[in-house]
């Protein structure tokens, strides 16, 4: 969310250095502020799982991506490539995005 606001030129993001009383370490202390909205600490990451359940299919080498998303980074990691994989909510079909081979086989089992 914040690189996509930060290309946009949308609000700003900035850091704050802390640091960690236990060993001296420092912190740092993300925070978004949206214009009119208050500011947010963005930096607070907490592990979570899901409760859905996301179909994929195979991704087919040279098939046309209008309208699924590819991230930055898989692309600089060589996505789309043969072995990816094409994920999308079932809840909403059009929501569709690539998934690296090495992410799903990381990170999913089969639900049925």
């Amino acid at each position: 969310m914040t690189e996509h606001l930060r290309r946009t030129g949308i609000g700003r993001t900035y850091s704050r250095r802390k640091h960690n009383l236990a060993n001296g370490e420092p912190i740092v202390d993300m925070r978004l502020q949206l214009p009119g909205q208050m500011e947010l600490d963005v930096s607070n990451w907490k592990r979570m799982r899901k409760n859905s359940v996301t179909e994929i299919r195979p991704y087919i080498p040279e098939e046309d991506l209008t309208g699924i998303d590819v991230s930055d980074i898989a692309k600089q990691e060589g996505s789309p490539k043969e072995g990816d994989f094409i994920a999308r909510d079932p809840t909403k079909p059009q929501d569709q995005w690539l998934l690296t081979a090495e992410y799903v086989a990381a990170n999913y089992v089969p639900a049925d």
